[in-house]
């Protein structure tokens, strides 16, 4: 195939290959430029029916026009070969980013959320890519993300078990529906980057196991380890986010992708400050009192909020006014002081690991009377 010109393209390299279909690196001889050509195999593009589903998929991955996707030029048919072009990006995979080593929580953060704003381009124009892994994501040399494969997914069944039992795409990083076979919509991709960011700050998946059949089972019966657990220096609040990316109810996740983003744009602000403020410290010797103490780190969040919401607004958000003062009034009263609020979740800090104890006593004691509200609160401790 090197050296070979298949329409108006000259096929210059092999890119790589899987089971969809091999990847040259070419030179389209009519706009002069490099593009990666994916020709798709006989088997992944299936009957004539498969076949113009696989092309309307393709025309509508045509249409995303976004820095952070990659761009499909045409899709195209020679001598029996159906092939789609693509931009050439030149740079590794986050896969391939990842063989080393797990990233920096910062790094993880910034790809992370050009990720998210890609698929928010995507799903607003309808668009789900239902095979988001860290194979699928490009990184260029100036850190630029580039989601590759739109409108690939969905071949013949892809990504979906088949009447054989059979599993086409990846595993690991299908959302409990998807597993399952039924019906997806973007809140599938939501899952999959859940389990992409857990992938770049812990350096392994969620959910594993030498089969695919064990794999699924993790995925619609286990819960994967803590972040914190795994790793020092993760946010409270980026395990929460995660917790509600991978919920295994799609009706309990965050709906929309760009409300996922605006949580991590704010987790990574509140990073980065907190980063500088260290470093200041470490360069002193001593932080702003010259000792270290202990402290607390109180982490609230309503149980099944976002399915409440999806069912009556209303109520929900009266729910949140009522939960949100209560929680105030008592951190208040038990010296703490409140940080953030985020959706449905809030953050607080106490100066003494017995007072935010106290605090969450009282608020447990206080919801008690609240049939329509439960609570879910997490309490970290550490010193500073």
């Amino acid at each position: 195939m090197i050296g070979k010109t298949i329409s108006h393209y000259k096929i210059l390299s092999k890119l790589g290959e899987g089971g969809m279909g091999v990847v040259y690196k070419a030179e389209d001889t009519k706009l002069k430029r490099t593009v990666a050509l994916k020709f798709l195999t006989p088997q992944t593009i299936g009957n004539e029916e498969e076949k113009a589903r696989f092309i309307h998929e393709a025309q509508t991955a045509a249409v995303l026009d976004h820095p952070n996707i990659c761009t499909v030029h045409e899709i195209d048919e020679v001598d029996g070969n159906t092939f789609i072009t693509m931009a050439f990006i030149d740079g590794q995979t986050l896969k391939q980013k990842l063989e080393f080593a797990p990233l920096k929580i910062d790094e993880a953060l910034s790809i992370t959320l050009q990720i998210g704003e890609g698929l928010a381009e995507a799903h607003e124009k309808g668009a789900v890519h239902r095979d988001i892994k860290s194979a699928n994501i490009m990184i260029t040399e100036k850190s630029l993300v580039k989601i590759l494969d739109f409108g690939l997914a969905k071949l013949a069944g892809q990504t979906t078990l088949t009447q054989k039992g059979e599993i086409f795409g990846t595993a690991a990083y299908m959302s409990p529906e998807q597993a399952q076979g039924e019906k997806v919509d973007h809140r599938s991709d939501i899952w999959s980057l859940g389990v992409v960011i857990y992938e770049m700050i812990s350096g392994q998946l969620p959910f594993k196991g030498e089969f695919n059949e064990v794999i699924i089972y993790s995925i619609m019966n286990e819960q994967p380890e803590p972040l914190t657990g795994l790793r020092t220096g993760v946010p409270v609040e980026l395990e929460h986010v995660l917790n509600k990316a991978m919920a295994k109810n799609a009706n309990e996740r965050y709906q929309h992708v760009d409300e996922m983003v605006v949580d991590l744009r704010r987790i990574k602000k509140e990073f980065e400050t907190k980063e500088t403020s260290s470093s200041k410290g470490i360069m002193s010797g001593t932080h702003e009192n010259g000792q270290r103490r202990l402290a607390a780190i109180m982490f609230t969040d309503i149980v099944r909020y976002t399915s409440l919401m999806s069912k009556d607004e209303n109520k929900a958000l009266a729910i949140l006014k009522k939960t949100s003062k209560l929680l105030q009034t008592n951190i208040k009263n038990h010296g703490g002081e409140w940080l953030n609020e985020m959706g449905d979740g809030s953050l607080s800090s106490f100066s003494s690991a017995v007072a935010a104890v106290q605090c969450a006593l009282d608020i447990q004691k206080a919801m008690n009377n609240e049939q329509d509200i439960k609570l879910s609160i997490v309490i970290h401790f550490g010193d500073i």
